[in-house]
């Protein structure tokens, strides 16, 4: 009988799954690589094979959609109803726009968190799509000030931090990027091997050759 391939495997190289496990020990994460390098699919693998491994773990999702600060918010107040009483009180804040609603932002989380010593985990994909909105800014005054338990995984196509606000980070910030998500040919012929599809080493380098 003719044995089908699985080509719904997923396969995180080793490489990858080594700088996803550091997660949990940065206080912010970013995951950027151009559409198609799978930094959703290692997000979904890491909260499966990696999150589940923390003690009471809280992990917070939210996709962006669109380019509205308004839909962003409320994006972001709906991925905290875990925390009901918190998401109203964020709504009822408003999008941080100056530095008074940052304050406010910055003690609301701080007093809802401060009796939960459990790791909370938030996670925001597609961050590129956040145009006219200065995300970067307010990640960067909440990292540092927050409590040492969140944590804040960011992904997106572009670059999200300027080099200043990195060095201001410091070893508070991993970045994971292409060169991380990317497969290698020997890393190809694996994946082939857990998709049940025959593959040389030469055609993994020409492969790689053409598509990264």
């Amino acid at each position: 009988m003719s044995q089908y391939p699985h080509l719904n495997s997923t396969y995180i190289s080793p490489r990858l799954q080594s700088a996803l496990c550091q997660i949990g020990s940065h206080a912010i994460t970013t995951i950027i690589a151009p559409m198609g390098y799978g930094k959703s699919t290692a997000v979904k693998w890491w909260q499966q094979h990696e999150a589940r491994q923390i003690p009471d773990a809280c992990i917070l999702r939210q996709l962006v959609a669109t380019d509205s600060k308004a839909d962003f918010w409320d994006g972001f107040c709906r991925a905290l109803r875990p925390r009901p009483v918190l998401a109203g009180q964020l709504q009822a804040l408003g999008f941080p726009a100056d530095p008074h609603t940052m304050r406010l932002l910055h003690e609301l989380l701080q007093d809802a968190l401060a009796g939960h010593p459990d790791p909370v985990f938030f996670i925001l994909d597609d961050m590129h799509l956040l145009q006219s909105v200065d995300l970067p800014g307010i990640v960067s005054f909440l990292a540092e000030r927050l409590l040492a338990q969140i944590h804040i995984v960011l992904l997106s196509r572009n670059q999200i931090f300027s080099a200043a606000a990195q060095l201001r980070l410091g070893s508070g910030l991993l970045t994971i990027g292409a060169a991380d998500l990317r497969l290698w040919p020997e890393e190809i012929c694996r994946y082939a091997a857990c998709c049940r599809l025959p593959m040389t080493l030469s055609q993994a380098q020409a492969l790689f050759a053409v598509s990264e």
